[in-house]
């Protein structure tokens, strides 16, 4: 019986030393603003999806790629991960700046296109989906356009992380 206790507190002891990096189940999608706030107190990478309502790849992407729980993981470990509505309504602060839609037309369907914001065009999108990447300083330093698997996402995420990866 005394082996069994040993065994079971040896093997209790491994469990908690044994820590591993938690699991997430979907990523924390915020808006630009929520992202920068956050860099004060931990600074990352942002990677910025630029999507509208109307792509039908942005929405297999969703479906898909950032389904994907290795995607997840790496994204919510490494990464600050921005929605953006490339012709949305909503104002956007960024860098000091802020950015509008002056071309939204307010009864267009939502399954149609509308006019692009602002920031989009600043940020040279020309494409949705397109991934936008930004240092910690919010420098642009890459972007991605149009629908990637999750294992090609994974590899582009690592690499921009200066880790190697291949895809599979």
């Amino acid at each position: 019986m005394k082996q069994f206790y040993a065994l079971l507190c040896l093997a209790l002891c491994f469990a908690a030393c044994n820590k591993s990096a938690p699991t997430y189940t979907d990523i924390e999608w915020i808006s630009l603003e929520e992202a920068q706030a956050k860099m004060a107190t931990e600074p990352r990478k942002i990677m910025m999806d630029v999507y509208t309502p109307w792509c039908g790849p942005c929405k297999m992407m969703m479906k898909t790629t950032f389904k994907d729980p290795a995607v997840i993981n790496y994204i919510s470990q490494n990464y600050y991960a921005v929605k953006f509505n490339g012709e949305s309504a909503d104002p956007v602060k960024f860098k000091g700046k802020e950015f509008k839609n002056p071309r939204y037309k307010a009864n267009v369907p939502a399954n149609r296109r509308n006019g692009v914001h602002d920031l989009t065009i600043d940020l040279g999108v020309r494409a949705y989906p397109t991934l936008v990447y930004f240092d910690p300083q919010l420098n642009k330093i890459q972007e991605s356009r149009g629908m990637a698997p999750a294992n090609l996402l994974l590899a582009e995420l690592k690499k921009l992380n200066g880790e190697t990866a291949a895809a599979n």
